[in-house]
C-alpha cells in the first residue's frame, strides 16, 4: 500500500496530465458527436425485377389495351410502337400490308384507310381487297 501512495506522490504531475488529456479527448468527441457505434444499418439501394421468358399473350393483351383505356391514352399511337409479333398478341391493334401496327380489331382497322389491302389480327390475315398473302 506505501508503494502505490509513494508511486503517486513521484508521479502525480504525470499523473494528473494524462487524466486532463484524456478528459479533453472525451470532451471535443462529445462535442464534434463522434460515434463509435459499429452498428451499420443495411438497406436495399436497387430492386431488380426478374421476369421468365415465357409468352403469355393474354397477360400482355390485357395489361397493354385496358392500360391504355385507363391512362388515357390513344391506342393509335401505343400501337404503332409495337413490332410485328407484339401487334399481333393484342385485341386492339391490327399489323397492316404497310408493315406497320395501328390501332383496330379482326373487325379492321379503327380509322378506314381505303388503300388497304390486308391486315393481321391475332396472327389471322383478314384481307379487304382479296390480296391476303398465303
Amino acid at each position: 500500500m506505501y508503494e502505490l501512495i509513494d508511486y503517486i506522490r513521484v508521479n502525480y504531475i504525470n499523473i494528473t496530465f494524462g487524466v486532463v488529456i484524456i478528459f479533453c479527448i472525451l470532451v471535443l468527441i462529445s462535442m464534434l458527436n463522434i460515434n463509435f457505434d459499429k452498428s451499420v444499418k443495411k438497406s436495399i439501394s436497387k430492386i431488380v425485377t426478374i421476369e421468365t421468358m415465357d409468352q403469355n399473350n393474354n397477360i400482355f393483351d390485357a395489361n397493354f389495351c385496358k392500360n391504355n383505356i385507363d391512362t388515357g391514352k390513344d391506342n393509335s399511337e401505343m400501337c404503332k410502337t409495337l413490332d410485328k409479333e407484339t401487334c399481333n398478341t393484342t385485341s386492339c391493334c391490327i399489323f397492316t400490308d404497310k408493315n406497320e401496327c395501328i390501332s383496330g380489331d379482326k373487325h379492321g382497322p379503327e380509322f378506314v384507310d381505303d388503300n388497304l389491302q390486308f391486315y393481321h389480327h391475332k396472327d389471322i390475315c383478314y384481307d379487304s381487297m382479296g390480296k391476303c398473302p398465303s
